[in-house]
């Protein structure tokens, strides 16, 4: 347990199981698409995909 309300966490993950996994959970989920093409990401529920984790700007 992290402590903190489920509408407050975000999960950021790579892969279509761990996707279904955070939306069970109740978590925002961005998919991460390093792996898997962004459609499948969308297609396995996540509500935002990104290239990958490094800063913009």
């Amino acid at each position: 347990k992290l402590g903190y309300p489920i509408p407050k966490r975000v999960v950021f993950e790579d892969a279509p199981a761990g996707i279904k996994a955070g939306n069970e959970s109740g978590a925002v989920v961005v998919g991460i698409a390093s792996t898997f093409d962004p459609e499948k990401l969308y297609a396995s529920g996540a509500k935002y995909v990104v290239k990958n984790l490094g800063c913009q700007g």
